[in-house]
């Protein structure tokens, strides 16, 4: 089963794979993962100016939000 999903990954891009002797070996590929790193940047990005903007929020009367 880990063969098949490393195959997978490998076939995808997302990891390098290299022989060495009788050892096989996988790396994280940047660049495959280069277009998750964009997505996830953004993602906290738009989380975060989410959580500034609720924090900036100015209290309703009586103190509640």
């Amino acid at each position: 089963a880990v063969s098949q999903h490393l195959k997978a990954l490998t076939e995808a891009g997302l990891v390098q794979h290299t022989k060495e002797g009788t050892r096989h070996i996988y790396r994280a590929s940047p660049e495959g993962l280069r277009p998750l790193q964009v997505y996830l940047e953004k993602v906290w990005q738009d989380a975060l100016a989410d959580r500034k903007r609720v924090a900036e929020k100015k209290p309703r009367r009586g103190g509640k939000r």
